[in-house]
């Protein structure tokens, strides 16, 4: 793995794992609305705007300027949230199994043939 895909990989995953609180800090300072906070940080209000909803990642150096403007710390900014696991199917014949064990959950019916009925075990 050369350089840039390593650093490619570390910036996804800690991407994955945090979370900023911009909009929450912003608030506790008093600060209403997105505009006022960009004109305090000379950034634009669409950039402040992204990092409330997550759409941009806060790093370092504006994280240590919007820190420093709503007069909290930098673990403030930050959350660190738990990443649910996932439930992938990688394989086809995972995908066959679950195939497989959604046809047996219902059979025809006992009377009739046709109409599936759902069989318990």
């Amino acid at each position: 793995m050369n350089a840039h895909m390593a650093k490619r990989t570390v910036t996804v995953d800690i991407k994955r794992r945090y979370r900023n609180q911009v909009r929450l800090c912003r608030l506790r300072a008093g600060i209403p609305t997105v505009a006022i906070l960009a004109r305090v940080l000379g950034i634009s209000r669409s950039m402040v705007s992204e990092l409330e909803h997550q759409r941009r990642f806060l790093c370092a150096p504006h994280a240590l300027v919007i820190a420093e403007a709503l007069k909290c710390r930098l673990d403030d900014l930050y959350l660190r949230v738990e990443e649910p696991p996932r439930q992938t199917v990688s394989t086809m014949s995972g995908l066959s199994e679950k195939l497989r064990a959604a046809e047996t959950a219902s059979a025809p019916c006992p009377t009739c043939g046709r109409c599936p009925t759902t069989r318990t075990s």
